[in-house]
C-alpha cells in the first residue's frame, strides 16, 4: 500500500507507522520517496505487507519536522481508507458446469468467485477431456469480461470441460 501526502513547507524524511486492524503495528520496511525533489513537500510511503498480517481496518501515523528540526503535528487520518484482506478469492461455481458434454463452441463461460475480484492480466486456462490444456490471454481476441465477477466468452471451447484452471 502506498500513502501519499503534501506538507506545506519542507520536511526531513518523515517516519510513517502502519498498524494492521488498529492494533499493533506492521514492523516490515516502509521505503520514504520525495517525488517533487528538492522542494521536499510531497512524499510517499510504500509498505508492502505480508502475508501473516491480520485482516481488517489499516491505520496509520505520520512523523515529520522540518528542515530546521521543528516537529510537525502528527498526521494520523487523510481521504481514503485501506481493508487489509488476505483471503483468496474461490471459484464458486462456473457455468458451463465443470464436466459438461455438448457444449457448443460459441457458448461464454460464466464464473462465479466468493469475492468481487479484479480481473489482472492473468489468463484463464481451459482442460477439455482428455487433452492438454488450452491458455486463453486476458486480452486474446474474443476474450471479453464485464461485471465483476466478470463473464469471459471464448469462441473455441471444447466441447467438454475436464477443469478451470487460474
Amino acid at each position: 500500500m502506498t500513502l501519499s501526502f503534501t506538507t506545506s513547507e519542507a520536511i526531513a524524511t518523515p517516519t510513517a507507522v502502519f498498524k494492521s486492524n488498529g492494533g499493533s503495528n506492521l514492523t516490515d520496511t516502509v521505503t520514504y520517496t520525495n517525488t517533487n525533489s528538492p522542494n521536499k513537500t510531497e512524499w510517499t510511503a510504500a509498505y508492502t505487507a505480508a502475508s501473516g498480517h491480520g485482516e481488517g481496518p489499516v491505520t496509520y501515523t505520520i512523523d515529520f519536522a522540518d528542515l530546521s528540526g521543528n516537529a510537525g503535528t502528527q498526521a494520523t487520518s487523510g481521504s481514503g481508507s485501506v481493508i487489509f484482506d488476505n483471503t483468496v478469492p474461490t471459484l464458486s461455481s462456473s457455468s458451463p458446469a465443470d464436466n459438461a458434454t455438448g457444449v457448443s463452441l460459441n457458448t461464454n463461460i460464466a464464473l462465479t468467485f466468493s469475492e468481487a475480484i479484479t480481473w489482472t492480466a492473468n489468463n484463464i486456462t481451459v482442460t477439455p477431456t482428455g487433452n492438454t490444456a488450452i491458455n486463453y490471454a486476458n486480452n486474446a481476441s474474443g476474450v471479453s469480461k464485464s461485471g465483476s465477477p466478470a463473464p469471459r466468452p471464448i469462441t473455441s471451447l471444447p466441447a467438454a470441460l475436464n477443469s478451470l484452471a487460474f
